[in-house]
């Protein structure tokens, strides 16, 4: 769901400030020296978070600038997930000819792929990793989880509300810093912005960029827009009804048909 395996859909070419939109930074406050502990805490305590907050719905959308010598293009991605622990999950995630929608009841996963009307189901436990990258992040080793055990300081930037889906969110912007071979070292001076929220300790924002020997330089950011912490999941969210038109991949066997 993250950053290095995701199929970008192509829009055109935006400017920094397009590319940053949908924030609205309206307070900030007090600076903090490098390295501090009260944001070192943060850090740690927004990878709890993701791993434990009960039941949830969040949409955010993902951005990659890539910058070239003769334009810039910026693609995106947009996925809304939603979680009730300790096993329910369903993701719809867009993305250019490869538009999924993911539906687990704890028991197994159902798979349906826009682009020939196939759905499918797996057996098995929800995974782990679905579920804790339900926030905007990095992938594998910087994903939200993992940042504290790659992080080697963090510092506080600033306060900052961001308004999202309506709502006002107050988050601590921060800025990270993590040993080379945790991007295989193509994360920008090592480092990464997040703004986590102040009241829930999740992360609502992350950017970050990527400049790979010989290759082009890219701009991530990924944003909340919307984030609904306080709410109740209709039980049919948990169900999956094959789309008119669609159709069963073949070998795919149905629980309770055998």
């Amino acid at each position: 769901m993250r950053i290095a395996n995701v199929t970008w859909v192509v829009i055109g070419t935006l400017s920094a400030t397009v590319l940053l939109s949908g924030f609205t930074a309206v307070k900030k406050t007090r600076k903090e020296k490098s390295g501090t502990p009260r944001a070192e805490l943060l850090v740690r305590q927004q990878a709890n978070a993701v791993r434990t907050m009960r039941e949830f719905i969040v949409s955010h959308q993902v951005d990659v600038k890539s910058v070239t010598p003769k334009f810039d293009e910026t693609t995106h991605a947009y996925l809304t997930t939603w979680v009730k622990h300790p096993d329910l999950l369903r993701i719809r995630s867009q993305m250019m000819r490869n538009d999924k929608t993911i539906v687990s009841d704890g028991h197994g996963m159902w798979i349906y792929r826009d682009a020939d009307r196939v759905y499918w189901h797996q057996p098995g436990k929800t995974p782990v990793g679905l579920m804790e990258n339900a926030f905007p992040g990095l992938g594998r080793q910087l994903s939200d989880v993992n940042l504290p055990k790659v992080m080697t300081s963090a510092s506080s930037v600033g306060e900052e509300n961001l308004d999202i889906g309506h709502r006002k969110f107050p988050c601590t912007s921060g800025a990270g810093t993590v040993t080379p071979n945790a991007a295989d070292g193509t994360l920008e001076k090592n480092q990464l912005r997040m703004w986590i929220s102040t009241g829930y300790k999740v992360p609502l924002k992350v950017q970050a960029s990527f400049a790979p020997a010989g290759g082009t330089r890219k701009v991530f950011t990924d944003f909340a827009t919307l984030f609904e912490p306080e709410t109740r999941i209709s039980p049919s969210t948990w169900s999956f009804i094959p789309p008119e038109g669609s159709t069963l991949r073949p070998g795919t066997s149905v629980p309770g048909s055998e």
